[in-house]
């Protein structure tokens, strides 16, 4: 007789504990298969549930940081920077507040993005806000937020100042889209992503809230905070990196830098989302081979992903599905359904005409 299933109660503790365990296997898929084999049905999907809502959550959460004495200490911000009175808070994150701004020295009417440094991080991150005022400087490009200005408030925090964008979160922008409208949208982030990695930059903290959608259908990505000048060697050993857990490639929570192929793990998470339930086989794949743990499986490159999505887009065969002659052919099919069967159509009236020639032939009475 088979074991009973078991109780609600016992599979929400099991599923607990099991959540507890494999955080410290983050990145390393046998030990989990291991700590899962074995589990019932039930407990597994309940596992899988609390990692996806934690995913979610994740994505709304601050990037993680060091956790520094006094950070519960911020002063309030300053009435103003530059010739910009500062207003409210529209985000946080790991080093800095981010406030709306507007320009009131009476030249002309602008909002802007204000990005202040956490007081209490000052000193020890001052470096880094420089850093990140150096790397936006390098990205003139359309989908990237510009950068408008930088100083020091009178108050001696870092601050520097960005475009205002109004938007909303790409994976909540591309609901109720189908899925090719969904992945034009994160091709255009993707491509942003390109720029910067041809520019020496790995954003180093890609996810669906630093990747907004304005009201004309426009992506910007924005948030190089934690950002990384590849090969510069700025990054110290003992430096704290910070990241977004659900988002990070096994690279990076290892304490590795910053890396394109980090990037690249983050945007097949971040795909993965924006996709939804719309993926099929392909656009699923595409998303599974960028977010491979060892980094030589993933795309090589954003340029590369970009390429398969285009793929995807034109019912190609994608790269990240094994090459077999009957995938191509069914791909094949798909984008020339109206060929195969017009073919179809003329094999069918040629061997309708054979057949019929091959009747009457038959039926005709022979003479002599």
């Amino acid at each position: 007789m088979d074991d009973p299933s078991p109780s609600p109660f016992e599979v929400e503790r099991r599923a607990l504990d099991l959540i507890e365990r494999l955080a410290n296997w983050a990145g390393k898929p046998r030990a989990r298969e291991r700590l899962l084999r074995g589990e019932s049905e039930q407990v597994r999907g309940r596992v899988a549930a609390l990692e996806a809502s934690a995913r979610r959550a994740s994505a709304m959460l601050p990037t993680e940081g060091p956790t520094l004495a006094g950070a519960d200490q911020t002063p309030p911000p300053p009435l103003r920077v530059g010739p910009f009175r500062v207003e409210d808070k529209i985000g946080e994150g790991g080093m800095g507040a981010v406030y709306r701004g507007r320009r009131d020295d009476g030249l002309y009417d602008q909002t802007v993005a204000i990005k202040l440094i956490h007081a209490h991080l000052a000193t020890r991150a001052g470096g880094a806000f420089d850093t990140e005022r150096r790397i936006l400087a390098r990205l003139e490009h359309p989908n990237i937020a510009r950068l408008i200005d930088g100083g020091v408030s009178e108050d001696g925090r870092p601050y520097f100042i960005m475009e205002f964008v109004d938007g909303r979160p790409i994976d909540e922008a591309s609901e109720g889209m189908p899925p090719n409208a969904r992945a034009r949208l994160f091709i255009q982030a993707a491509r942003a992503v390109q720029f910067a990695h041809t520019r020496l930059v790995a954003h180093a903290d890609l996810k669906p809230g630093n990747i907004l959608v304005d009201g004309e259908g426009r992506v910007k990505l924005l948030d190089f905070g934690i950002a990384r000048l590849l090969g510069d060697g700025s990054h110290a050993p003992s430096e704290p990196s910070p990241l977004t857990r659900g988002f990070a490639s096994p690279q990076r929570l290892a304490g590795l830098d910053p890396s394109i192929a980090d990037d690249v793990f983050a945007m097949g998470k971040t795909l993965e989302q924006v996709l939804g339930g719309t993926a099929d086989a392909d656009s699923a794949a595409i998303a599974r081979k960028a977010q491979a743990s060892h980094e030589t499986d993933r795309y090589a490159s954003a340029a590369a992903m970009i390429d398969d999505l285009e793929r995807w887009l034109e019912q190609r065969p994608v790269a990240a599905q094994p090459d077999r002659w009957f995938y191509r052919a069914a791909k094949f099919v798909q984008r020339r359904r109206r060929l195969v069967a017009a073919l179809a159509i003329a094999g069918l009236a040629v061997t309708a005409a054979v057949v019929t020639a091959g009747v009457n032939g038959a039926r005709r009475p022979r003479t002599g």
